[in-house]
């Protein structure tokens, strides 16, 4: 069988990884002195109540090669093959990591893909793959379904403040965005695995609504259904009607609401909303 492996930063809800059988490689979230396991050692609501009352922004840093090669030999001595799908290679030093750990098991089955991405966007391609192996496709199979997903998944995000990307500094073309006038919500993606700006849409409001529109744009792009994860970070009102409006506009194979992680919330801050899509292709197109 297939394990699928994949870091924290894919913000996939524990229920879902556990029924899926994912395992989940934790990153880092540092206050101070104090370093934490995102997910594990603080919860995100937990981490967001410290974030805003914390004098100092906390850092955030990628697991060793050991925690990827720990998960991996377990998979490998259960009889399993591995892929590891993580965040951006431009957001993290996560893939350089797990890739360091597979170099260090030469001749195991691991394969270790760079999403491009992050959050949700890399949690429904994990998700994906998790299924096809638990249907008994083989890790060559699953490679080929998220190397073509991957390219026609999307995430469209607004943040409140730009201040968070800009001090974390993974602000990336976001950059330009700074300085502009203070009722200005930008909307974002992520695009050649970096953070880059969208639009510039005045009141959060509009910038929801905005966030729909353009979600629905890119829907259209192909004509398959839709996985949707709808992601927020203190924002649960927000993302609710966000995805009850997807919903209606938008044809879903499937859609959740899920909540930004620590370490990602370190770097764009409370009051995110998002929306992250991938097709659900059909099992010859894989």
């Amino acid at each position: 069988m297939v394990r699928i492996v994949t870091d924290s930063t894919s913000d996939i809800p524990r229920d879902v990884a556990e029924e899926l059988g994912i395992q989940i490689v934790p990153l880092r979230v540092i206050f101070d002195q104090e370093v934490l396991l995102d997910g594990i050692d603080i919860t995100s609501d937990e981490f967001f109540e410290r974030l805003v009352s914390s004098p100092t922004l906390p850092t955030t840093s990628q697991p060793p090669p050991s925690d990827f090669q720990k998960v991996f030999e377990a998979a490998v001595q259960a009889g399993d093959e591995v892929v590891c799908i993580v965040i951006s290679s431009e957001l993290s030093g996560t893939y350089t990591s797990a890739i360091m750990a597979k170099e260090a098991m030469p001749d195991a089955p691991i394969t270790v893909i760079d999403s491009r991405t992050t959050s949700l966007a890399l949690g429904l391609v994990a998700e994906e793959a998790a299924r096809m192996a638990l249907d008994g496709a083989t890790r060559e199979q699953v490679t080929r379904r998220v190397e073509r997903l991957l390219p026609l998944t999307s995430i469209l995000f607004i943040v409140d403040t730009l201040k968070y990307l800009q001090m974390g500094g993974r602000i990336g073309g976001a950059q330009a965005l700074v300085g502009t006038l203070l009722n200005i919500k930008p909307l974002l993606t992520v695009e050649g695995g970096r953070v880059e700006p969208v639009e510039r849409v005045r009141t959060r409001r509009k910038a929801l609504d905005r966030l729909v529109e353009i979600a629905v744009e890119r829907s259209k792009q192909t004509e398959h259904s839709y996985h949707v994860g709808v992601l927020h970070s203190s924002a649960p009102q927000d993302a609710e009607r966000v995805a009850k409006q997807v919903q209606e506009r938008i044809n879903c194979a499937r859609i959740y609401v899920g909540q930004l992680g620590p370490v990602l919330g370190t770097h764009v801050g409370p009051k995110v909303v998002g929306v992250a899509m991938t097709p659900a292709l059909p099992e010859e197109d894989g």
